[in-house]
């Protein structure tokens, strides 16, 4: 059983026994205070898998015709997490020497007050009068201080960023001639948004991935974890090193990479054995 799974079992049983609990069928709900991590060594860790050479070079013809066309670049190239992608703000980014800062990340989840209030990563809801056990929009910090970082971008990035902001200012001024919504998402100058104004989630670019895969015939549906896997794998291959490569894509444990380069390293040896093989 995944650990995604075993933790989508944990939140059902906990809104289960919460019921029973609110309402006295139960003193005390058993769940609430179960922790995963004495479960980590028995959970099965999915294997992520980079795209193949063939599989990137659909995808970058495919990404062509989409509205998402310019985050997926993005994310293709930075290795950013998803949730990072989405909450860089145009106040982030010094256009001039290419380098923005990562500071905050957009998750898409249950609001429950109480609880968001005493997470030290919580900054806001995106979204007002949201009530409890609805999805809403959080801004947060990231994921541990490893990821809180500046990155430097190629001038191939920084233009197609310029490009977006475009894309994105047109569309609001279109809107708001013709009547139309376009959100402000409370002040928040969002460079990646939907057509009308409001921030993406990790659900807009998994599906919009799973769309793109299955359109362009990839050799397998890739999920947006793929996607930073690749890009890291794409680092390796062009002899990044590998404290570059963590500072970029915020990893506090750089084992995944040192892997990745392993795995590399050792396709090579067997491309390289095969060659010998012609001269015994």
């Amino acid at each position: 059983m995944s650990e995604s799974t075993v933790k989508k079992y944990k939140q059902l049983f906990t809104n289960l026994f919460k019921y029973a609990e609110t309402y006295e069928y139960i003193n005390l709900n058993p769940i609430s205070k179960m922790d995963l991590r004495s479960f980590k060594s028995s959970i099965k860790t999915k294997e992520r898998q980079a795209m193949t050479p063939n599989d990137r070079k659909l995808f970058l013809e495919a990404i062509e015709g989409s509205q998402y066309k310019n985050i997926f670049l993005f994310l293709y190239r930075t290795g950013l997490r998803v949730g990072e992608a989405i909450a860089i703000e145009e106040s982030k980014v010094n256009f001039e020497e290419g380098v923005i800062s990562i500071d905050q990340q957009i998750s898409y989840k249950k609001k429950f007050a109480v609880e968001d209030s005493k997470d030290p990563k919580f900054i806001k809801y995106l979204t007002d009068n949201v009530p409890d056990n609805k999805i809403t929009g959080k801004l947060k910090l990231p994921k541990n201080k490893t990821s809180i970082r500046k990155i430097v971008l190629s001038d191939s990035t920084v233009s197609f960023l310029k490009d977006e902001i475009e894309i994105r200012d047109k569309r609001a001024e279109k809107n708001k001639i013709l009547g139309k919504e376009w959100s402000e998402n409370k002040g928040h100058n969002f460079i990646f948004v939907t057509k009308n104004g409001k921030y993406l989630t990790q659900s807009n670019i998994s599906r919009s991935l799973k769309a793109i895969c299955l359109q362009a015939g990839l050799s397998k549906i890739y999920s947006v974890h793929e996607l930073r896997h690749t890009a890291i794998t794409r680092m390796c291959e062009e002899g990044a090193s590998i404290q570059d490569i963590a500072t970029l894509v915020g990893h506090a444990d750089m084992q995944m990479i040192i892997d990745i380069y392993n795995s590399l390293q050792w396709e090579s040896s067997l491309e390289k054995k095969e060659e010998l093989k012609k001269f015994f």
